[in-house]
């Protein structure tokens, strides 16, 4: 029928609207909102803030749902327990919170105590209804009163009796005569450091006091009791007992009527009970005065609590009991609880964060009897258990226990251990030896374990570690933390194995910084304790203790790169007990040597003989998320001996512990910073017996030569003999550096002159070391080590601002170029013949050998067919290593490196690549090289290659090669002169580019001349300037002629340039030499100076300007008096290159510059000789002809007169040398 449905339709729709209208209801009953104020009534709806319930017990009859919300009224007060029975689901869980404005809504477990009658001697009653069997507080205007208890707390001994004798845990014998029944009181007694109990009174026969219910531990004789809960305790203000048989309170009070104030007292268990619940979320509510916990939640799960306000709790702030997980208890603050401030039981997955737990188990006799009570926190839980960046401050026990599987990091925990002793900041336990996993504890700050000795026996350890980990804990990370004054160990490793300790830092804690011992049947093994910084305030405090029963401290696993400090007497920090009770004080150094641990391990970098510790040592903790700036009044040094001054910035979470640097008032070391280094030492090997290093400067050494570090493997034996290094080392940083030698058998260790390790005699290996002040660069290090016989080592550390304690790198060390040139190229003597064949048509320096001529010429005057030619100087190695040399010519090609012979291809051919055998060379050191090539007719080619180790095959560069000179004598003179190229200028100036020594003004650059050259005649010696130029040198009176030849140099080439040479002695102008220009003849000057002070060289522009004006003072030379400084040739000494040997600086103090004109290539011997006859000096060395450049060091010989010699193809040149300091 049209109009009607079909039933099936009309029963889909029915079925439709059903749904509908049960998702509808179940959504309505989900989204309740239910309003509590004081000033409502349990019969209104309580659905809006007009029309609110009044008490919590309304809220606790509530059905209530998932989604649905209990909001209390801000500033008002509500008596009872918020009973929780229901639960939410995810996403809508049941909400506790608060609505309108001001202070948190207050859940009271305190009962209203009125009524007071004054039943005489100061003492009030009051009844209690609402009371049960007990009252755990009292309270005044919100003001806890004091439990009676005798004796007082301000008695001696912060009053506790002693208990002479007694039987098992039911009997004790007071040490004090007892006038008073105590029947019906109750006592507590302390039978260990740990413990507290409290037991019921039920009999006393005189001072014997029969007790029952005191816990599992034994009365222990000599141990403090005392006595609380009767009415004849009651003799001070505010003092209360609670008569549960008639539910009655005393009070004492002799100044005020308590009917003018308010008294509560605990009457509710719990503010609020969660029991067997999920999601359920609780914020912004205030739960005070209850009688056993403030929060208490029985198997419950998923549950958020924040910003909540715990305090006076009769026994526990928040109590999470049975099993569960996903508990969150964040921003909340629990306060001033009898007991323990927060407990959890077996849960997973806790996360407790931001929190504050404060004045917790504070007063003797208040909390519970037994293990784990007067606890800030304690968890039991088994899994992903969170706590973090809480404050944790005046603590009765330990402050924070855990379990496994727990993170604790970035909380700040201070004041605890301060009713009982033996615990800690950081406490776990693991007597039953269960398995332990994932336990990290991170970058918290910890500091004021207190301790409490009153009630103990005297003698007994009543300490407060920073973090202990107790009983065979294991696999735990110690990262980061800060402990600091507190009267046990900062860290304490109880049998504890696979323990990472690292980059914490303790400071001034009692008993010690660090303790680890054997427990039981528990041994500690494969612990890493690296990079921590242990600091004892006083010098009476151990830095690190360790003990073993078993003799077996070197299994205890990784010790390093850790600090022990003790500013204040730094030996004997170190107790190391062996065999339970056999032992020694150590200091680091026999501690390293005996158990072979922190070898890399630093003592105090600054020490102190007296005065007060807080003069000297600062410590500083930032217990904030952000780094934060000190602003330091000094000068201090870290614990890794970097200097601080000014301010320091102090990482988040983190302490620094500085010392004042009191040693910076004298200056730092300056560099010498020497010029033209390379890297690697000098040596002198030496051989010889001896029990104490030698004066090795009189003995002549088996050889020399450069090496990387302080390498022993030089020697030429095993036995009996001796090494001096010497060069420089590089410090980065100013201030203090340590330095170490370890040796077997002498050795010393100097900078500059200054002895900073003696470690000299026959002796077993054994470190010694040294401090001294230096600033940034590099410094004159020698090292002296001598071998007797058997055992032989050398090894040198250091460590300073950033450096941890390091054997020396060889990245640290350097020694100076033999020469201050740098490569200009090999000497090129060009011949038109093919057997080099006199004389030489060209003579030039070629930058390198790497040519391609093809048919042309290498110049004009040479053939371009049928020439040869002849390249000789010396090529320096840049490293030590193998190196390969190779030629490609095209034709004939020949190479010498060192005398020997490595190339020898002499025939015509085409293009062709040689390879020469390996050579060894040593990094810095120059070697005499000669190539010799012709080419016949068609292409030319003349390359020279080489490879090293990290160099791929390159042309040899310019810059290691060095050319021979051409046995050219400097202008003729009748006496033998002081090169002015040799000496030091007052002062000088050039009108382009510095003043040139030995070259001419070339470009701007300096080093950029050439050789100096007059109308074709060379000069190995002299001065280049360009006008405008100005040189003033001090004579001081010691010297008679100056001589020099002046022109300009051949280098301008243009016909342009004119200059005026001018010369003044004492300012007065003595010889003029008029204009001079390119073409001019050289002129040469013979000036008497005998007696004066300055000579000033002068070169003007000659009138015009200064175009071209490269002006030379060529051989430049003074002839000095009599004696003075470089003395005349001797008459027995050969006279054809009177001239050609040339010894610089004058006077000298490290090092002699030896200047030698050889007429032939060969060996030239040096010899130093006293003036005592006696031979300080000796060594061999290769020359080529021309000019050579010999070093010789000097500085460890005594300052005086010497006479050098040196002698080649028995000929002999000596000079008188002066060494001065």
């Amino acid at each position: 029928m049209k109009g009607n449905l079909p039933l099936r339709v009309v029963l889909q729709n029915c079925h439709l609207i059903t749904y509908l209208l049960l998702i509808s209801s179940v959504t309505a009953l989900g989204q309740s909102i239910y309003y509590v104020s004081n000033s409502g009534n349990d019969s209104n709806s309580g659905r809006s803030s007009d029309s609110p319930f009044q008490t919590v017990f309304k809220i606790n009859s509530l059905p209530l749902q998932p989604g649905d919300q209990v909001l209390f009224k801000r500033n008002e007060t509500f008596r009872g327990s918020l009973k929780l029975v229901q639960s939410g689901i995810a996403g809508s869980p049941i909400v506790i919170d608060a609505y309108g404005s001001g202070n948190k809504p207050i859940i009271t477990g305190g009962a209203l105590v009125t009524n007071w009658i004054n039943t005489g001697n100061n003492t009030w009653q009051a009844s209690c209804p609402d009371c049960g069997d007990r009252i755990t507080g009292l309270y005044r205007n919100n003001v806890p009163l004091p439990l009676g208890r005798y004796p007082n707390l301000d008695a001696s001994n912060k009053g506790y009796l002693t208990v002479q004798s007694h039987s098992g845990k039911t009997q004790l014998t007071s040490q004090q005569a007892l006038s008073t029944t105590w029947t019906g009181g109750e006592a507590v007694f302390r039978p260990v450091q740990w413990i507290l109990n409290r037991a019921t009174i039920t009999g006393q026969t005189g001072n014997t006091l029969t007790i029952v219910g005191g816990g599992n531990y034994d009365i222990s004789d000599n141990w403090g009791y005392f006595i609380q809960n009767h009415p004849s305790t009651l003799d001070q203000t505010g003092e209360w007992y609670y008569n549960p048989a008639n539910k009655t309170i005393l009070l004492y009070d002799s100044q005020t009527n308590p009917n003018s104030q308010v008294i509560t007292a605990t009457a509710f268990s719990e503010g609020i009970n969660l029991s067997a619940v999920s999601y359920v979320t609780i914020r912004n509510i205030q739960v005070t005065q209850t009688l056993a916990t403030g929060l208490l939640a029985t198997n419950s799960s998923n549950i958020a609590v924040s910003n909540i306000n715990i305090t006076q709790s009769g026994e526990d702030g928040i109590s999470i009991k049975g099993d569960g997980q996903q508990f969150l208890l964040e921003n909340n603050l629990i306060d001033e609880a009898n007991n323990n401030g927060v407990t959890i039981e077996t849960y997973q997955n806790i996360t407790f964060r931001g929190n504050t737990i404060r004045r917790i188990g504070l007063i003797p006799g208040r909390g519970k009897s037994g293990d784990g009570t007067y606890v800030g926190f304690q968890s039991a839980s088994t899994a992903n258990t969170l706590i973090e960046n809480n404050v944790l401050d005046n603590i009765g026990y330990n402050a924070l226990n855990f379990s496994t599987n727990t993170t604790v990091q970035r909380n700040q925990i201070s004041n605890f251990c301060m009713t009982k002793s033996d615990g800690s900041a950081l406490y776990i336990w693991n007597g039953n030896q269960l398995p332990m996993s994932n336990i990290h504890l991170i970058s918290n700050i910890v500091y004021n374990g207190i301790g409490a000795s009153e009630g103990s026996p005297s003698g007994t350890f009543s300490g407060a570690n920073g973090i202990y980990l107790d009983d065979c804990t294991t696999n735990i990370e110690v990262t980061g933390n800060s402990v600091y004054n507190c009267q046990g160990y900062g860290f304490f490793l109880h049998g504890s194995s696979n323990i990472q300790l690292t980059g914490n830092t303790a400071y001034n804690n009692a008993g010690g910084q660090l303790s680890i011992t054997s427990a039981g049947g528990c041994q500690p093994r494969n612990n890493q304790i690296l990079n921590n910084v242990f600091v004892s305030r006083l010098a009476n405090q151990f830095t690190v203790k360790y003990e073993s029963n078993q003799n077996d401290l070197v299994s205890y696993g990784q010790f390093d790169n850790n600090t022990y400090a003790r500013p204040f007497e730094d030996t004997y920090k170190v107790l190391a007990v062996y065999n339970s009770t056999t032992g020694a004080n150590l200091s680091l150094a026999q501690w390293q040597s005996q158990y072979n641990k922190d070898l890399s391990t630093t003592n105090s970098p600054l020490t102190y003989t007296s005065g007060n510790p807080d003069d000297y040592i600062k410590c500083m903790s930032n217990p904030t998320a952000n780094a934060s700036q000190v602003t330091l009044d000094g000068t201090f040094r870290d614990m890794r001996n970097r200097v601080c001054s000014g301010q320091i910035i102090i990482p988040a979470y983190s302490m620094v512990v500085l010392l004042k640097d009191i040693t910076l008032s004298t200056p730092l070391r300056a560099p010498e910073n020497p010029a033209n280094t390379v890297a690697g030492l000098d040596y002198q090997y030496y051989e010889g017996s001896w029990s104490n290093l030698p004066d090795f400067t009189t003995l002549t050494p088996a050889k020399s030569n450069t090496v990387a570090t302080t390498d022993i493997t030089v020697r030429n034996r095993t036995d009996q003999y001796g090494i001096r290094y010497k060069g420089y080392i590089n410090v980065p940083t100013d201030g203090l550096y340590t330095f170490y030698t370890s040796s077997d058998d002498g050795s010393k260790l100097l900078i500059g002159t200054t002895e900073v390790v003696s470690n000299d005699g026959v002796h077993a290996s054994i470190e010694k070391s040294g401090t001294i002040g230096l600033k940034a660069g590099k410094h004159a290090i020698t090292v002296l080590f001598f071998q007797g016989n058997s055992g032989q080592e050398l090894t040198t550390r250091y460590e300073g601002p950033g450096i941890s304690k390091q054997t020396i790198p060889a990245s640290a060390f350097f020694r100076i170029r033999p020469s201050s040139d740098n490569g200009t190229g090999l000497l090129g003597e060009y011949f038109n013949s093919t057997t080099l064949a006199a004389p030489a048509v060209l003579t030039r320096t070629d930058a390198t050998i790497n040519f391609s001529w093809g048919s042309g010429s290498p110049a004009t005057s040479i053939n371009s067919d049928n020439f040869s030619v002849r390249w000789t100087g010396q090529i320096e190695a840049p490293v030590t290593g193998t190196y390969s040399f190779s030629t490609t010519s095209d034709d004939g090609v020949r190479l010498w490196v060192n005398g020997t012979q490595l190339v020898t291809n002499w025939t015509g051919h085409a293009t062709t690549v040689n390879v020469s055998s390996p050579i060894t060379l040593t990094a810095g050191q120059r070697y005499t090289i000669k190539m010799e090539y012709f080419d016949g007719t068609g292409g030319a080619t003349a390359k020279l290659f080489w490879e090293y180790p990290g160099q791929t095959q390159q042309a040899v560069p310019q810059r290691y090669l060095y050319p021979a000179t051409a046995v050219t004598p400097p202008p003729a003179t009748t006496s033998t002169g002081i090169y002015l190229s040799d000496l030091n200028w007052a002062s000088a100036t050039s009108g382009y580019g510095p003043v040139e020594k030995d070259r001419s003004n070339g470009e701007s650059n300096a080093g950029d001349g050439k050789t100096i050259t007059l109308n074709g005649v060379t000069y190995t010696k002299g001065l280049g300037v360009h006008s405008p130029s100005e040189i003033i040198y001090n004579l001081n009176g010691q010297y008679t002629r100056f001589l020099t030849d002046v022109g300009i140099d051949d280098e301008i080439n243009t016909g342009c340039g004119t200059v005026s040479f001018d010369v003044y002695v004492d300012n007065v102008l003595i010889y003029s030499s008029g204009i001079m220009t390119s073409t001019s003849a050289t002129k040469s000057i013979d000036l008497n100076v005998t007696g004066k002070q300055t000579l000033k060289l002068v070169v003007t522009n000659g009138g015009d300007n200064s175009t071209c004006d490269h002006a030379d003072w060529a051989g430049a030379r003074l002839v000095p008096l009599n004696g003075a400084r470089v003395a005349t040739i001797e008459p027995n000494e050969f006279s054809a290159v009177e001239s050609g040997l040339h010894i610089y600086p004058v006077p000298a103090q490290t090092n002699l510059s030896i200047r030698y004109y050889a007429q032939t290539a060969g060996e030239a011997v040096l010899q130093l000789t006293s003036m005592a006859a006696l031979p300080v000096s000796h060594s061999l060395h290769q020359v080529l002809p021309g000019e050579n450049i010999i070093q010789l060091a000097v500085d460890q010989l005594n300052r005086g007169n010497y006479v050098l010699t040196l002698t080649q193809n028995n000929q002999r040149l000596s000079r008188k040398v002066i060494l001065t300091e």
